[in-house]
C-alpha cells in the first residue's frame, strides 16, 4: 500500500501527468484490490506505473473529448488508503481543497452524448465514489446501498470497460453472480475456444484464439497453502455438480483441468453447515486463497461445468 501511495504522490508532486488535453482521450480504469478504489486517468504512463505496483487494469472506461468543461481530480490523503475524487465543479474543487484535499489538476474534459454516472458508498473511505458509463453497473451499486446517483459529466464514446468488458463490482455477495454484467458468450459461434488463468491479476479469461470473450474473477493458490501449477493443460472428463470433501459439500460445480480430479475449476468454498465461507469469498478476484484449484463465482463455475467441452486448452500463467 505504501508503495502504491508513494507512486501517486510522486506523479502529483512533479506534475508529470496533468496538462492540456489536445485530442480525444482514452480514460483508463484501474482497480486497487487492497483498498477497493477505482482510479481513472488519461495518462498511459500513470496507468503503467500503477500496474507495476499491483493495481488491476479493467480497460478503457470512456473516451473524453478534446474540448469541453474541465474535469478536476483531487486526492484525499486523510482517508484510510487514500482516495480520489473527480468533479466538473470549480466550487466543489475549492471546498475540498480548503478541507485538506490535494488538487491534482485537469486530466480530461466533459462533452458529448454519453453519460458518465457517479454513485457514493457511505461505508467506504478509499474508493468512496464509482464512475461508469454502464447503467447496469450503476444500478447494481444502488441495489447494494450506494447513494446519491447522478450524471457526473459527459463523454464522446464508450470504452472497453463499459462497452466491452463490463465487470460486476466486487461488492455485496458478488460471488453469487456472473463476474461480468454482459451475458456469457455462445462458444459455438467462435473458433479456438480456450481458457487462460492469470495468477497475477486473479482473472480467468474465456478466449476465442487470442480474443477475450469473457472475464471471470478467480482465486488461485495461496502460496502458504499450495500452488496452482503454471503451464498448458486441457479440460478433463472429471466434473460434477457438487465437490465433496471430508464428508460435506465444500463447493458447487467443479471441472478438472489437471491430474484428473486434483486440480479443478470450482465455485467459492462452503462451510460444513452449507453456507458460503464469506471471508474467503470476499477475496475472490482480489487475492489468492485456494490450495491449488481455481475458485470462481458460483454461476461462473456452473457455466464452465455445463458449457466447456473436454479437451478445451487451459493455460495457467
Amino acid at each position: 500500500m505504501k508503495k502504491i501511495l508513494a507512486f501517486l504522490v510522486t506523479f502529483i508532486a512533479f506534475g508529470m501527468v496533468a496538462g492540456a488535453v489536445h485530442a480525444d482521450s482514452n480514460i483508463y480504469r484501474l482497480y486497487n484490490p487492497n483498498t477497493g478504489e477505482h482510479f481513472y486517468t488519461s495518462s498511459s504512463v500513470e496507468k503503467s506505473g500503477l500496474l507495476n505496483v499491483g493495481w488491476i487494469y479493467e480497460g478503457i472506461g470512456w473516451v473524453a473529448p478534446s474540448a469541453g468543461s474541465p474535469v478536476y481530480r483531487l486526492y484525499n490523503p486523510h482517508a484510510m488508503g487514500g482516495d480520489h475524487y473527480y468533479t466538473t465543479s470549480a466550487g466543489e474543487r475549492d471546498v475540498l481543497m480548503r478541507a485538506g484535499w490535494h488538487y491534482d489538476g485537469v486530466f480530461w474534459r466533459s462533452g458529448g452524448k454519453v453519460s458518465v454516472y457517479v454513485a457514493y458508498n457511505p461505508n467506504a473511505q478509499s474508493g468512496a465514489h464509482n464512475f461508469t458509463t454502464n447503467a447496469s453497473e450503476q444500478q447494481s451499486l444502488l441495489n447494494v446501498g450506494w447513494k446519491f446517483p447522478a450524471v457526473a459529466w459527459q463523454a464522446v464514446k464508450l470504452g472497453s470497460a463499459n462497452g466491452g468488458v463490463q465487470m460486476r463490482p466486487q461488492t455485496g455477495d458478488y460471488w453469487n453472480y456472473p463476474s461480468e454484467l454482459n451475458a456469457y458468450p455462445n462458444i459455438n459461434q467462435y473458433p479456438g475456444i480456450n481458457i487462460v488463468v492469470n495468477k497475477a491479476t486473479q482473472r480467468l479469461y474465456i478466449k476465442s484464439n487470442n480474443r477475450v470473450l469473457y472475464t471471470m474473477y478467480c482465486s488461485t493458490a495461496n502460496p502458504a497453502l499450495g500452488a496452482t501449477p503454471s503451464g498448458s493443460y486441457a479440460v478433463q472428463a472429471e466434473h460434477g455438480a457438487t465437490l465433496v470433501e471430508n464428508g460435506y459439500a465444500v463447493a458447487k460445480t467443479y471441472t478438472s483441468w489437471y491430474q484428473h480430479g486434483i486440480y479443478l475449476f470450482h465455485s467459492v468454498v462452503f462451510n460444513p453447515n452449507g453456507t458460503v465461507d464469506i471471508a474467503q469469498a470476499e477475496q475472490l478476484g482480489k487475492t489468492p486463497q485456494s490450495h491449488g484449484c481455481v475458485r470462481l463465482t458460483i454461476p461462473d463455475a456452473r457455466w464452465i461445468y455445463q458449457t466447456i467441452p473436454v479437451g478445451t486448452p487451459v493455460t495457467i500463467q
